[in-house]
């Protein structure tokens, strides 16, 4: 009889909290609220082992565990950056869930209204659907916001010559 063994991991990411000064690294950016779950599998099925929250340096992946209450209070306090839905924004799209990425990207952009890479990340989404208009129009925002914005310019150029 023939077993196939295996083991990995699955991280989710939750968003950002507040800048805090890595004392690994000495970088000073948000740092990202994570979820990470370990398993096993036995015959192609996943098997859960362990599921740790963590808050990691972006730069150095230098963290810290946190238990339950805390991630639940930092999950609340991610809510408030734009970054967070951000990368929501992002993660969707990468499932196929342009609807709902960019419900993210407007709340972001609700935020953050002059954080260009929003309405970059929302002419991507528009663009997805077909809707070509409207993502050259979110990418004029980029733009107008951030001048030396070479995908965003790329992107417009390439719907406009559509």
């Amino acid at each position: 009889m023939l077993f196939r063994f295996g083991a990995g991991s699955i991280k989710v990411s939750f968003g950002v909290i507040s800048k805090i000064r890595c004392s690994n690294c000495n970088n000073i950016r948000p740092w990202e609220l994570i979820r990470v779950s370990k398993h096993i599998t036995m015959m192609s099925v996943p098997i859960p082992t362990e599921t740790m929250n963590l808050v990691i340096c972006p730069v150095c992946n230098y963290g810290a565990k946190l238990d339950d209450t805390e991630f639940e209070k930092y999950k609340k306090i991610a809510e408030g950056y734009a970054e967070t839905w951000n990368i929501r924004g992002l993660e969707l799209i990468k499932q196929g869930k342009n609807k709902s990425a960019l419900e993210n990207f407007e709340k972001a952009i609700e935020l953050e209204p002059q954080n260009a890479e929003s309405w970059f990340n929302k002419g991507n989404a528009i663009d997805d659907t077909g809707k070509h208009e409207d993502a050259i129009e979110s990418y004029n925002r980029a733009i107008a916001l951030q001048p030396f914005f070479p995908q965003a310019w790329y992107n417009k150029v390439s719907l406009s010559k559509a």
